[in-house]
């Protein structure tokens, strides 16, 4: 109970205190390469993507140097060609900045989310952590450094993933309103990667491993093998958990075009490796949001 109305109970203070209203809307569309997570040789499936998002909250500054914000936000994103993960995500969200030096600041965030999936198996809650050290050498340039770790459960273990990252980005404003940023990312733990169901048809869940008879994979360490009770290109797939290790370097565009709305690009390439093989992962959205 404290978990839910703790955060909502400090919205309520800082308004009290002054706390400025703030909002974020938007929409945008793109693809999702490899939704399978298929190594290396293997047959590759790939989805369009739509997504909206909605989030609001206050802002509140204690200190001269210090500011807080939280929230509520929803996201949803629809998949047509991959509908299993269609999904529908509210989450309460935290943040601490505080700055310790000329244009240095440390941030600190926390998230806690609920997320409802067409495939009610990837249901389930899911939580954020990240702190980030944030420099501005220059007033054009802003650079990140930080970590963030991420746990997700699920109603099927196989599906209940954990990570922790390295995170690392530059932002550079070309003209007003106008910005190019650059983002990577080295993350690694476990993550869901699927099978082949046997021929069969009934799958014993097994205790490690695609359930093929081959224990865990080629490398070892995988876990949570079950039945194929997914649709449309997961139908003869059986997911499992296998330690996994990616890069992901991500381009990305911004400009305001009125006030707080906003239109922007981003694309992002994610090569990994896994007990299982290789794979690389291709994301492309762009859309338009709104700020007030």
């Amino acid at each position: 109970m404290l978990a839910t109305t703790g955060p909502l109970l400090l919205l309520l203070a800082a308004g009290s205190a002054g706390g400025l209203l703030e909002g974020h809307v938007g929409a945008g569309g793109g693809y999702q390469g490899n939704v399978t997570l298929a190594t290396a040789g293997s047959p590759v499936s790939g989805s369009g993507l739509a997504t909206a998002w909605a989030a609001l909250g206050l802002g509140w500054d204690p200190g001269d140097s210090t500011s807080l914000h939280g929230g509520l936000r929803y996201d949803g994103a629809f998949y047509p060609g991959a509908t299993d993960l269609t999904r529908n995500a509210g989450s309460v969200d935290l943040l601490w900045i505080q700055d310790v030096g000329s244009g240095i600041a440390v941030i600190v965030a926390a998230s806690g989310a609920w997320a409802w999936y067409a495939d009610p198996a990837r249901s389930g809650p899911g939580l954020s952590l990240r702190a980030t050290l944030r420099a501005k050498p220059w007033t054009w340039l802003t650079l990140r450094g930080g970590y963030a770790y991420t746990q997700r459960w699920a109603e099927v273990t196989a599906y209940s993933t954990s990570s922790n990252a390295v995170l690392a980005s530059a932002e550079a404003r070309l003209a007003s309103g106008i910005y190019l940023g650059l983002g990577y990312s080295w993350l690694t733990g476990p993550q869901t990667f699927y099978a082949e169901a046997p021929a069969t048809g009934t799958v014993t869940p097994a205790p490690s491993g695609p359930p093929d008879g081959s224990g865990a994979g080629p490398g070892g360490g995988g876990s949570g093998g079950g039945m194929a009770t997914g649709s449309g290109v997961f139908t003869d797939l059986v997911p499992y958990l296998a330690n996994a290790t990616e890069s992901t370097l991500a381009p990305s565009f911004e400009a305001v075009v009125w006030e707080g709305l906003y239109l922007f690009a981003t694309y992002a390439y994610t090569w990994g490796s896994s007990t299982e093989g290789s794979y690389t992962v291709q994301y492309a959205l762009g859309g338009a949001g709104y700020r007030f």
